[in-house]
């Protein structure tokens, strides 16, 4: 929802700033914060047309608190590095896309099943509330667990007929399959449940660092773009090196657009830091390369790493 209204804004007017925080449930949404732009739109409206989009319930009101910045921070608000960020970004060879093996195999399930809830009718019942989550035991096997709303379908089915895909998508890895292990799941959304912008997330797993939620952020924020540009250079280094995993921190203070510290090591703890010297570091060069249309939805929904579906993983 706050990745929504942000691309409204910078649809409207590619300058804006805007600093949102969206909470809600049980009947209500409570949009607030502040922002620096030209474009005037009903965000009431916006919200609205967001739950529609992705198949959330009516019964929800949306409460909006958005102040204008005041003119005298204006200058501060539209600097891309207002506190100090740490980008932290993480490669590995041990998967297609190029991140742990089992943030790998969690986001191809949940795309097979995404994909199955849009195109099959018979599985109307399917929310897009849920989750999935892969661990590794102490052998080789996965332990894959699925939580999702299954509305009025009976739950043994549901079990059914989600192995039938997990078992379509010939999985290399032997695995243990569990489905809404706690019993059947009715929570309708946002209108029994609550939730919440800008959580943290894990986008390498749970054996990593998490990456600061940019959702409710304008695309021309450095803790937006600083864990990206670090990803970008854990990539390269990958392919240019003869490192199996790369991990890259990239310090940048307030101010600047290029990093005060570059801190890049390998799987054996070699420092690979002149690997950089030929990548782009530059916050404001990063932000006008890989700009596009609805680029905070794409964050929100993919994730930062692992799809190709996002310019800097190309």
């Amino acid at each position: 929802m706050a990745a929504g209204i942000v691309d409204e804004y910078q649809k409207r007017d590619p300058d804006s700033r805007v600093r949102i925080s969206v909470s809600g449930g049980h009947g209500a949404l409570f949009v607030a914060g502040e922002l620096q732009s030209t474009a005037d739109f009903d965000v009431s409206a916006c919200v609205r047309r967001i739950l529609g989009k992705y198949g959330i319930p009516d019964g929800l009101e949306p409460f909006i608190a958005l102040e204008k910045i005041p003119s005298e921070r204006i200058m501060h608000a539209r600097q891309a590095c207002i506190d100090p960020v740490v980008g932290f970004g993480y490669a590995t060879g041990e998967s297609e896309s190029l991140i742990p093996f089992v943030q790998h195999l969690a986001n191809k399930v949940a795309l097979a099943l995404e994909e199955k809830r849009k195109l099959d009718p018979e599985w109307f019942w399917m929310s897009r509330v849920g989750g999935v989550a892969v661990t590794r035991t102490s052998g080789k096997e996965m332990e894959i667990t699925i939580r999702l709303d299954n509305g009025v379908q009976e739950i043994g089915s549901v079990r059914q007929e989600i192995t039938k895909v997990i078992e379509s998508l010939n999985l290399s890895a032997s695995y243990k399959l569990h489905i809404n292990p706690l019993g059947a799941s009715d929570c309708h959304s946002l209108k029994t449940a609550i939730g919440q912008s800008g959580l943290y997330m894990q986008s390498y797993g749970s054996a990593l660092p998490s990456i600061p939620n940019p959702s409710g952020l304008d695309w021309h924020n450095a803790k937006v773009v600083a864990p990206i540009i670090a990803r970008a250079v854990a990539l390269r280094t990958l392919r240019t090196s003869q490192a199996k995993a790369v991990m890259v921190r990239l310090e940048y203070i307030p101010g600047q657009d290029e990093p005060s510290q570059i801190w890049i090591r390998d799987e054996s703890g070699r420092d690979l830091s002149s690997h950089a010297e030929n990548t782009e570091l530059h916050l404001q060069k990063a932000m006008d390369t890989w700009k596009q249309s609805d680029l905070m939805t794409q964050i929100a929904t993919d994730g930062m790493v692992g799809s190709h579906n996002l310019p800097w993983e190309v």
